[in-house]
């Protein structure tokens, strides 16, 4: 079975985004299907239906989607969105990190990695 890359986007529910060391505006799962994609979404603090469980308001919407893009493989990802640089699997990077909100990109890998990730807006 091969591998995907599942990017769950955040909607800017209450005007905002939000992060953390776990899930940034962009948070790439690494998984073999959706299912898998959404099992590890969850555990690392991403959820759904925010506006039914009172989390997200009604008129902005949730904030993620169980339906998210799909890649085969992660360089289309970074191409896509034009990722700037891999800023490194260290989770003591994220404080300084997830500041840049609607840039940044948190990528769980299969094997337990995490890498930190920024969008080039200069491009």
């Amino acid at each position: 079975m091969l591998r995907k890359f599942f990017n769950f986007k955040q909607n800017n529910s209450r005007f905002s985004c939000i992060t953390s060391k776990t899930f940034g505006f962009h948070t790439i799962i690494e998984a073999y299907d959706l299912q898998q994609a959404i099992q590890i979404a969850e555990k690392n603090g991403i959820y759904f239906d925010g506006v039914s469980k009172g989390l997200d308001c009604d008129c902005c919407g949730d904030r993620w989607f169980n339906s998210p893009e799909e890649y085969s493989d992660l360089d289309s990802f970074l191409t896509d969105k034009k990722v700037r640089f891999l800023i490194g699997f260290d989770s003591s990077i994220a404080n300084i990190f997830h500041s840049s909100e609607k840039s940044s990109i948190i990528i769980h890998h299969l094997n337990g990695i995490t890498q930190y990730a920024e969008i080039k807006n200069n491009i």
